[in-house]
């Protein structure tokens, strides 16, 4: 069945599970929006038409609709949009809609199932040129998807507290904060609960950073209420904040009831601060992330068990769903194997990351239902791939989404299985299904850092490059030790021409060894921009492919081309002998200023598939880019349009 995601970013996976294509052009997405929400009702043509192509004339925009009409049918089946006189209407059961579930889940009264669904704002970051009725309703419906979402949470939050589960209540509240940052009473009701478990320092963190956002971030003024509630919170000595007490249930928590009267009464939602939320602005997303961070340490202490429960509390964790994903197995063997395959050093050294991919297979043999193994085992198969980029890796991308659609299948909360399918689609150049998977793993683990430094290259494909600092920023901050993370927020600031800064950045990891792969590239990108070229050729070497790539062009640029055809004849006999694809000849020509046969090697490396939506390509890319950007037949590759 077609998979349609509307929670998060938008998009259409067909029944073999890819994207792109002719239904991925952004109207025929709207048009088959508006028909899965309106599921079983007839929609008439006129209102549609006056959704979706108001600029136009009548026929045109009729013509339009029937050529929408008519790709959505060979994509799901000829009988799965009905005409009805003038109206139209879909089969709700040919497509698959993580809102339509979302909806079924709640009015089954599934909340937890209904709440994992919503996978962000309604089409985020979706829009029609010049459709203002079609954004109004993706408004109405953002609105509507987003107050479900937050009653839900709500429910089970006081579901949670009136059982005395202040666990699932501390997760329920600080859902509802990182769905609406700026609502004040969401913000005091999770103080409330963190307080009720002792944690009177998270509460007061939490307090002291909301009231921060909204001056600083909104120049808003807390309500008095709130700002009593954090007065009294510092006034609770210091030692006694942090105490957590030795047993749950009724007797840890404080009274609810006079705090919930106080945050129903200064509810923002219909003040002017929630209309921030389905805007979504950019100082409102900078807000979010701020919460969310700040979250994510108070999940970690929040989690602590007490000493006095701690081996039962342990008992149970290991014996349920809750246990960390990496140890969801019970095979001690296929354990051991997983840490094995999973160490983050293997990712940069050519054998270690086969010897890593070998372990994992093992670890998935000896437990088929690993779903963290698989995951694992996607993502280094990937790697050991990226060894050998002189070929093209369509087999290797094939077996890698195999492996991650198995770890999701077996696990549908497993961000590190969304995250690997994201990269997959990134990689193929389907945006669309690439943000979707990403955002579907953030919203699982907002401190995922490696999903985040996927998104930022996405960003940066996409011609984002403030959101992309931003997510790799953010990446850094979750996972400082990383040295990846610090390796892709220079990138995004090289992408942004802030060279210097790059440079500063890649600095931290300089010492690393071995050395992660991707720094000279970057760095030498970033030289050059600065007129460094001598210094920016001898960052790169011969020996690596994509380092090789850069290192022709810019000898082609900075007047070396004899060296640069040197290279560019070695690459060519490589293509010839079926070695490598047109990639290589594609940049050294634009380097030669050969626009013309650039342009015919681009477009054989789409489809030889040796230029692929990775890091690295951007990187080398993004010279290219600049070069052929005045050129009209660049528009043909839409991927690659700014």
């Amino acid at each position: 069945m077609s998979v349609l995601t509307l929670l998060g970013a938008a998009s259409f996976l067909n029944a073999d599970g890819r994207g792109g294509g002719p239904i991925a052009q952004r109207h025929r997405i709207a048009l088959l929006a508006v028909l899965v929400v309106g599921r079983s009702r007839p929609i008439r043509r006129e209102k549609v038409i006056g959704m979706l192509w108001p600029e136009r004339d009548a026929e045109h925009a009729r013509r339009l609709l029937n050529q929408s009409v008519y790709v959505l049918r060979q994509a799901l089946g000829d009988d799965a949009i009905v005409s009805a006189a003038d109206s139209l209407q879909i089969d709700s059961n040919r497509v698959r809609c993580d809102l339509v579930e979302f909806e079924q889940a709640l009015e089954d009264g599934e909340l937890e199932r209904a709440v994992s669904l919503y996978g962000g704002a309604f089409m985020d970051g979706f829009f029609l040129d010049d459709a203002e009725e079609f954004e109004r309703w993706v408004e109405r419906e953002r609105t509507r998807l987003a107050d479900a979402q937050a009653r839900a949470l709500e429910e089970l939050a006081n579901t949670a507290e009136d059982r005395g589960e202040w666990r699932a209540a501390t997760r329920w509240r600080k859902a509802l904060v990182a769905l609406d940052p700026c609502d004040t009473s969401a913000a005091l009701r999770l103080m409330q609960v963190l307080e009720s478990t002792g944690d009177r320092a998270g509460a007061l963190s939490v307090g002291n950073t909301h009231v921060r956002m909204l001056r600083e971030e909104l120049r808003a003024t807390p309500p008095p209420t709130f700002e009593a509630t954090i007065a009294r919170l510092r006034s609770v000595p210091q030692a006694e904040q942090s105490k957590i007490p030795e047993h749950g249930g009724e007797q840890a928590h404080l009274p609810l009831a006079p705090v919930a009267a106080a945050a129903a009464a200064m509810s923002p939602r219909n003040s002017d601060i929630s209309s921030l939320r389905s805007r979504r602005p950019a100082i409102y997303v900078s807000a979010m992330l701020v919460v969310v961070g700040a979250l994510a340490v108070w999940s970690w202490r929040s989690n602590e068990p007490s000493p006095r429960s701690a081996p039962l509390e342990t008992t149970n964790r290991l014996a349920s769903s809750e246990r960390p994903a990496s140890e969801r197995t019970t095979s001690v063997a296929a354990y051991e194997l997983y840490k094995k395959g999973s160490d983050p050093a293997a990712l940069r050294d050519d054998e270690a990351a086969r010897q890593a991919r070998d372990a994992l297979r093992e670890a998935v043999a000896l437990d088929p239902n690993y779903a963290a193994a698989w995951a694992a085992l996607a993502r280094m198969s990937l790697r050991v791939s990226a060894a050998s980029r002189w070929q093209t890796t369509v087999e290797a991308n094939q077996s890698a989404r195999e492996a991650a659609r198995r770890a999701v299948e077996i696990d549908e909360s497993l961000a590190d299985g969304h995250a690997i399918l994201g990269l997959l689609s990134m990689i193929e150049f389907d945006f669309p299904a690439a943000e979707a998977s990403l955002d579907r793993a953030i919203s699982l683990d907002p401190m995922h850092s490696m999903a985040r430094e996927w998104r930022a290259t996405l960003y940066l494909w996409t011609a984002r490059p403030g959101e992309a600092l931003a997510d790799a920023e953010f990446a850094a901050a979750a996972n400082p030790l990383a040295p990846t993370t610090h390796a892709e927020v220079a990138r995004a600031l090289s992408a942004g021409g802030q060279c210097r800064e790059a440079l500063a950045r890649l600095e931290r990891i300089a010492a690393l060894r071995p050395p992660l792969g991707r720094v000279p590239i970057i760095s030498a990108q970033c030289k050059a921009q600065l007129g460094m070229s001598d210094e920016a050729v001898a960052d790169l070497d011969d020996a690596v492919p994509m380092r090789a790539v850069l290192r022709a062009y810019l000898l082609a640029r900075n007047g070396s081309q004899a060296r640069a055809l040197e290279m560019r004849a070695r690459f060519f006999e490589r293509y010839e002998a079926g070695q490598g694809g047109a990639f290589p000849l594609a940049v050294v020509d634009a380097g030669l200023g050969d626009a013309d046969h650039a342009i015919q090697w681009l477009e054989r490396s789409f489809e030889d598939q040796s230029l692929m939506g990775t890091p690295e390509h951007f990187t080398v890319m993004q010279p290219v880019l600049d070069v052929l950007a005045a050129d009209p037949r660049l528009e043909r590759f839409e991927p690659l349009a700014r």
